[in-house]
């Protein structure tokens, strides 16, 4: 008897283990514009695509500093799109969805998307 609750204590701690370590979250980025950039987030749990928040990060080639250029929200089919108020500048861009915790457990894990890259454009004298 002392082994069957013992063994039925295990099982739960298993499936409370596999709680804490979240959906995975994989995302996509495109860049169909000058002044935009789109993508979509995706995940097994609707969760952790719906309403998801996005950051988009953009790191200058000269210095290697990254910075935030924009935010958005998931639609509930996890599309997104940022609007830049001008055309995107060259370097590297790259979307990423923080992690999403609930009570205290890992629901969704932190996201990143593949890296973008905008060509350098030649200052004409």
């Amino acid at each position: 008897m002392l082994a069957v609750v013992a063994a039925i204590g295990l099982c739960w701690g298993l499936a409370d283990a596999k709680k804490r370590r979240g959906w995975a979250t994989q995302m996509t980025l495109t860049h169909p514009s000058d002044a935009q950039f789109a993508g979509r987030v995706s995940s097994r749990l609707k969760g952790c695509r719906s309403q998801r928040l996005v950051n988009l990060y953009y790191t200058d080639p000269a210095t290697g500093q990254t910075q935030p250029l924009g935010v958005d929200r998931t639609t509930k089919k996890g599309r997104y799109e940022i609007d830049l108020s001008k055309p995107a500048f060259g370097g590297t861009y790259q979307t990423l969805a923080p992690k999403v915790s609930k009570r205290g457990s890992l629901l969704c894990r932190a996201g990143k998307s593949n890296v973008v890259t905008v060509p350098t454009v030649p200052l004409t004298p």
